[in-house]
């Protein structure tokens, strides 16, 4: 299975990139937003209220919330969640992929939406992938193209 192309403004992977190196080592985490036609056209931080922002994230729920006010306001849609890896590679990690998904019945939580990882592993060359994950086993990649 192909993941297709995700198209990520320029300026959005830049803005992206800067909370990344400000919030490290920590994780940071977020919500990109596109209009109608698809198109990514902002990007919304969210603070990450994880108990140990070194190794994971988790969105504060408010700040989460207000997010997705902000897109039915806009008029947009959820394009992908972003997170940042400050030590390893841009890759779902195990707790990624299963925090993805319900815990209850096992349902995918954004169904179709693609989570965005960003890498400062090597920090001077920052890396952002993006990935789908139909199940929690499995992991398709898509292209990212800055645009």
């Amino acid at each position: 299975m192909k993941g297709g192309i995700f198209q990520l403004p320029r300026a959005i992977a830049e803005g992206m990139i800067a909370q990344a190196q400000a919030g490290w080592p920590e994780e940071i985490c977020g919500l990109l937003a596109a209009d109608g036609t698809g198109r990514v056209v902002e990007w919304l931080p969210v603070p990450n209220v994880a108990a140990d922002k070194q190794i994971t994230y988790r969105m504060a729920p408010m700040h989460q919330l207000l997010a997705f006010e902000r897109m039915d306001e806009e008029g947009w849609t959820l394009a992908a969640i972003y997170h940042s890896h400050p030590q390893s590679a841009a890759y779902p990690s195990p707790k990624d992929r299963h925090d993805a998904f319900d815990p209850y019945d096992g349902v995918p939580l954004y169904p179709g939406t693609p989570y965005l990882i960003l890498s400062l592993a090597d920090r001077d060359a920052p890396a952002i992938r993006a990935f789908l994950l139909p199940t929690r086993d499995e992991v398709v990649e898509m292209r990212v193209e800055i645009v």
